[in-house]
């Protein structure tokens, strides 16, 4: 019902709020139904903090998040928002950078199936975000066989991240997606249209 689904998008910001680990398996399997099911549960919030919400609540297993991003029957959104999960625990510093960074790598030689889609956009710009230069000769490659979509990131924001000084693009990340401390700060933007009916 919509009081449901009104309680169930409050209840991940809270859970987000209060870092709760045990919930991050039910995160997980929010983010991997269907795009119309997700639109009908909780509206944007999704694409809009789906990757905050993830990163608050992560529990330590790395490889389920994985599994997500490896799921090609998963929506390719959702995919990428796991990705972008993985970003921000580097930069909230709940991870290792180095070991998100591996993880990224890994995604980008070998693991992602090499096929144009918007995952591959996502994995650009997450590197982007969290200066992972380590990854730039295997997006590079990715550039140069198609896969990723100027649309979703023009590939010279990528190049730039060579040029930028340590931290700021890490700093403006932090800033744009900052932990969700303040519900009520991170949920204004619903208004009366944050749900698909309104």
């Amino acid at each position: 019902s919509d009081e449901e689904a009104h309680l169930l998008s409050h209840a991940l910001y809270l859970l987000a709020k209060w870092r709760e680990p045990r919930a991050c398996p039910l995160v997980l399997r929010w983010l991997s139904m269907p795009e119309d099911v997700t639109e009908i549960l909780t509206g944007d919030i999704l694409t809009q903090d789906g990757a905050r919400i993830l990163a608050a609540v992560y529990d330590g297993d790395l490889p389920a998040i994985r599994q997500l991003i490896l799921d090609r029957e998963a929506d390719e959104f959702s995919r990428a928002i796991a990705i972008g999960g993985l970003a921000l625990l580097a930069v909230w510093k709940e991870v290792p950078r180095a070991m998100i960074v591996e993880e990224l790598l890994l995604l980008a030689r070998e693991r992602l199936e090499r096929i144009p889609s918007y995952v591959w956009g996502a994995l650009a710009s997450r590197c982007v975000d969290i200066e992972a230069i380590e990854v730039l000769p295997e997006l590079r490659r990715a550039h140069d066989e198609g896969l990723i979509d100027p649309s979703d990131i023009d590939w010279s924001e990528v190049e730039e991240m060579e040029r930028s000084s340590t931290g700021v693009l890490v700093a403006e990340t932090r800033e744009r997606e900052p932990p969700i401390d303040n519900v009520a700060e991170a949920t204004a933007w619903w208004g009366n249209y944050y749900m698909g009916g309104g």
